[in-house]
Parts: C-alpha cells; sequence; structure tokens
C-alpha cells in the first residue's frame, strides 16, 4: 500500500510498518518524529503520508469550539477540540496570536485541518490567514488586486487538482452607497499558485430578469461540503417588510455559482428572524437552522435530504423545552457527529442539546439539555464570534518550508 514513498528510508526496519506505527500517533508526536533522521524526515513530509495520515484523521475528529474573551486592545481568540459525546471534554486548546486590527478574526472555514481567518471585520486590512494549529505553520495570502468596500469570502478544497482555494466576492458601492447591491467581482486564489486570478462577476451568473439582486450572509461562517461552498443568500423585499431566503453554492472544481430555492416555509421570516447554513454532521447533510426571537415559535432545524434537491428539504424537528429555560433565546450554532446540538443560550453558554431520536436498531433516545459551561465575552454578542464545527487534525502544510513557520 505505502511502499516505496521512501527509497532505502530504514534498511532492516519495514516501511510499511512503520508507516502504520506512526499513523497511530498524535499529530504532535509524528512531528518530532521528524528529527529523528533525514529519512524519516523525507517519509513524514512527503505527500504521500500526508495524504494517507489525512485520511485515517477524519475516522478521529473532533468538536472544534471558537470563542472570544474581552481583553485589550482587542479581543482575545480561543479554539478548543472536544470529545464527540455529552462529556465534551477538552482533547487540545490553542490561542489565534495573529494581529488583527479589528476585536476578532471571522471565521471562513475549515477544511483538512486548515482554518481560513479573514481580518475584515473593520475593513482595513482585509489579511487573510490559512492556519494549521497543530503544527504550528500558517501562511498570509498575498493581497488581491481588486478593491472592494466589502467582501464575502469561501474557502474549500478542490480534489481534482489537489488544491486548497478561497473565493473572494468584493462588493462596490452603486449610486445609492448601498452594499451588496453594486457589482460584485469574483476572484479565486490557489494555494498551489499562491495567487489570485479574476473568473468573472457574480450577477452574471445568479441574477436573471427582473428578480431582486442577491444578498450573500457575511456574518456566519460558510459551509463547505461535496465539493463546494455554500452561503445563505436573501432578496430583501423592504415593501412587504420581510426576505427570501436561499441557498447560493461555488463549486470548487468548475468555479461555478448555483442558487438553490428553500421551501416556501423556510425562504421566508420577518426581519427579525435569522437563519444559519451548517452540517448535520450525524450523516454530512446541508441543513438550516432558524432562529427568531420575535416570534413565539422554537428554534428548529432543516435538512436537505438529498444534495442538490430541492425537494428534499425536510423539517427535522424543533428544540423543545427541559428545564426552566426560555428556548427563544437558544440560537443553534452547531452539530456533533453524534447527532446532538450544540446552542448559545442567553447568557452567551454553550448548551449541549440531544432531541429524542430513534436510532437503527428501533432504540428511542431521550432529549437532554446540559449546559457545557464554556462562556463567549458578553462584550462580543456577535453571531460570528462564537463558532461550533467538525476538525481533523492533518498534517497540511507540514510539507512547507519556514515562510509557514510562526512562533506563540
Amino acid at each position: 500500500m505505502a511502499s516505496g514513498l521512501v527509497e532505502n528510508s530504514n534498511p532492516g526496519f519495514p516501511e510499511e510498518l512503520l508507516i502504520e506505527i506512526l499513523l497511530k500517533l498524535p499529530v504532535k508526536s509524528i512531528v518530532r518524529c521528524t528529527s529523528v533522521s533525514k529519512s524519516w524526515y523525507k517519509l513524514i513530509t512527503g505527500p504521500s503520508f500526508i495524504s494517507f495520515h489525512l485520511k485515517k484523521s477524519v475516522e478521529k475528529s473532533h468538536n472544534l469550539v471558537r470563542r472570544c474573551k474581552s481583553t485589550q486592545p482587542r479581543g482575545t481568540e480561543y479554539y478548543s477540540l472536544h470529545s464527540d459525546d455529552e462529556s465534551f471534554d477538552i482533547y487540545s486548546k490553542f490561542e489565534c496570536r495573529f494581529p488583527c486590527s479589528g476585536d476578532f478574526f471571522r471565521l471562513i472555514g475549515i477544511c483538512n485541518g486548515l482554518i481560513c481567518l479573514s481580518d475584515d471585520q473593520r475593513s482595513i486590512s482585509k489579511n487573510i490567514i490559512l492556519w494549521n494549529p497543530m503544527i504550528r505553520k500558517a501562511i498570509q495570502l498575498p493581497k488581491s488586486g481588486e478593491f472592494s468596500s466589502t467582501q464575502t469570502l469561501g474557502f474549500g478544497f478542490d480534489p481534482e487538482s489537489n488544491d486548497y482555494k478561497v473565493v473572494r466576492i468584493s462588493y462596490h458601492r452603486n449610486f445609492d452607497h448601498q452594499f451588496g447591491f453594486g457589482q460584485k467581482e469574483v476572484e479565486l486564489y490557489n494555494l498551489s499558485s499562491n495567487s489570485w486570478r479574476k473568473i468573472g462577476d457574480f450577477e452574471s451568473q445568479l441574477v436573471v430578469g427582473i428578480r431582486k439582486p442577491l444578498c450573500l450572509e457575511r456574518q456566519e461562517t460558510p459551509v463547505f461540503i461535496n465539493g463546494s461552498v455554500h452561503w445563505m443568500a436573501y432578496r430583501n423585499l423592504e415593501s412587504e417588510g420581510r426576505l427570501i431566503y436561499s441557498v447560493v453554492s461555488f463549486n470548487m472544481q468548475n468555479d461555478e455559482f448555483k442558487e438553490i430555492s428553500l421551501p416556501k416555509d423556510l425562504a421566508t421570516v420577518g426581519l427579525g428572524g435569522t437563519k444559519q447554513l451548517t452540517i448535520w454532521e450525524r450523516k454530512k447533510m446541508l441543513c438550516v437552522t432558524v432562529h427568531d426571537i420575535y416570534s413565539d415559535s422554537t428554534p428548529s432545524v432543516w435538512i436537505m435530504k438529498e444534495y442538490n434537491v430541492e425537494e428534499s428539504w425536510i423539517k427535522a424537528f424543533e428544540i423543545d423545552v427541559i428545564w426552566k429555560v426560555n428556548t427563544k433565546w437558544l440560537r443553534p450554532v452547531g452539530f456533533g457527529k453524534n447527532g446532538a446540538i450544540l446552542c448559545e443560550n442567553g447568557q452567551n453558554s454553550l448548551i449541549y442539546y440531544e432531541h429524542e431520536d430513534e436510532d437503527e436498531d428501533g432504540v428511542i433516545h431521550k432529549k437532554k439539555m446540559k449546559n457545557l459551561l464554556i462562556r463567549n465575552s458578553n462584550r462580543f454578542n456577535h453571531r460570528g464570534s462564537f463558532y461550533v464545527g467538525n476538525f481533523t487534525e492533518s498534517l497540511v502544510f507540514l510539507d512547507k518550508g519556514a515562510r509557514y513557520s510562526y512562533r506563540e
């Protein structure tokens, strides 16, 4: 299987056995092993071993939590990895120490152990960083050639070209000085070339006839699944006092946008309601959570049972009251692979919630709710500051040179 990755790297010691042993070690231990010898370094930093390790790591991913703490002159971002069960035990933790002009970085996405961050909360530097915290390597992307008043970003991986990409939609003010309704240029960054290229404009692919232009949601982290980045999008019907929602995707292989319609009950919401796009990790399905503090409805979860089939959207369940808690203040922020929902409550704490469910054997599991006592700072009561997502440890960037290294 892995034979031939390194010629004569370990005379007298079977290479396949060495690889199997290394793949069982934690990432930090594997990195230390690169100092054993030149042959071990060559083996471990080779693209084949990095790829083998990533495939193995997907089976044992963790829940990543990003929270912010109020400090001066800017907030501090804390990242932690947790077990995928009710205990939510901490596996590892690390801080983000990159310079930031705002209170915190906007988290653009997570893919194969890389975290994509953007310093554009205050629209000053717009620096974009790709970061592998497990091996302490990162790169700041070169500046895009397109000036913009503001931007929407997405991050993902193209398996066809084995390349990581960042898509950037830059917005320009129109004559009414409104964001989101002027010209939108699209650029794509390729890690392999470390450069940007223009790929056209957003409107020409998606806005047809006299329909209201689309605005992409910027506050929440986009979703990368099935080779495409996805954003919540909306059209503002001001005359009717409501928004019409849909999902917009960008395919990392063919560079094409697509709009995915939502069911009527899901597509419309009052101006006080919010929807968040995420992944139902249990079955890797596209998912929308609905949260409206101005109505009497409880938060609900919708899933797309068959990807790209608009008719397959279903309302899966609602978040019911278990103990004395007002569910209108429970905002779903992510899902565990075991099916649990992670919510933020009115006190900025993370709540673990399991809805009543029946497994494949017909066993009914009762609903559970637990305060995990993980808090976000009250100062950052912002939809983008608290994040929960699935994280896979990887060695991506380990084969890169000193330009990618940093010290904490």
